[in-house]
């Protein structure tokens, strides 16, 4: 399934997207995550998967070089990402991928609430 779904071009790409952001430990997405990882399957998902997932998959002191990246590509699933890491979804001393205040963060958030509003 996993296989066929990675040849389905972008709606199949966004069901593994969906099944490897869900759970870090299930063998379901760790095979997910595996057949994004790879060059030729990954090029062609859409740029908001793209975004969405570099973001997800970045280290906590890497996501902020992609936050102008997410402003400008990101969709519904960069902005769930980017408003997990703003408190009230965290806290600051608690997690390192948690802003206080990160006007870059802040602004990336603004951007993809407006482009994505009706």
């Amino acid at each position: 399934v996993f296989e066929k779904l990675a040849t389905m071009g972008e709606p199949g790409l966004d069901v593994l997207y969906e099944v490897a952001v869900t759970s870090d430990t299930s063998k379901g997405a760790a095979k997910a995550r595996a057949i994004l990882d790879k060059p030729d399957v990954f090029e062609v998902a859409s740029v908001p998967l793209k975004v969405s997932y570099d973001l997800k998959r970045a280290s906590c002191q890497k996501r902020p070089f992609l936050f102008s990246r997410a402003a400008k590509e990101g969709d519904d699933r960069s902005l769930a990402i980017l408003l997990s890491m703003m408190p009230p979804a965290c806290e600051p001393r608690v997690s390192p991928c948690c802003f206080l205040k990160h006007g870059e963060l802040e602004r990336a958030i603004a951007e993809i609430r407006a482009r994505l509003r009706p």
